[in-house]
């Protein structure tokens, strides 16, 4: 069961495992950090559209609505309850400023994810909304 997953988790971090490009100043940077090292975010959606590379958002200055894939294992208490992996999509909506960084942050309190944009000086901007969550 395990090993499917890690191979397709290599196959989809091989692809990120290019260097990051540089921040325009034209346009805001948003990091996604997520507490787990075993949790996965990635970057999915800015306004609907797609992103081309998960690791990160670079928006135009405004409102925009960011969406990540949120991973992350849950169960697993016994001795034949494997852990399973539930995926949800966070989004955060902000009026987002050039040149500035921000960080879009994620974790799991049981089976619930949750997600917040804060901006380079650590204040909290704004939370996420968990718009769906399956297997």
């Amino acid at each position: 069961m395990r090993r499917p997953f890690v191979l397709s988790l290599l196959l989809v971090l091989s692809g990120c495992a290019g260097p990051l490009p540089e921040p325009r100043e034209d346009r805001a940077w948003v990091d996604l950090h997520t507490m787990m090292p075993i949790d996965t975010f990635m970057a999915q959606r800015i306004d609907r559209q797609r992103v081309e590379d998960g690791r990160f958002f670079q928006v135009p200055p405004g409102p925009h609505a960011l969406e990540a894939s949120f991973e992350f294992e849950i169960g697993g208490g016994g001795m034949l309850n494997e852990p399973r992996r539930l995926r949800c999509l966070l989004t955060v909506n902000h009026d987002f400023e050039a040149g500035r960084r921000y960080r879009f942050e994620s974790r799991a309190m049981g089976f619930q994810p949750q997600g917040w944009l804060y901006d380079d000086q650590d204040n909290l901007l704004a939370r996420a909304d968990v718009s769906f969550c399956g297997p």
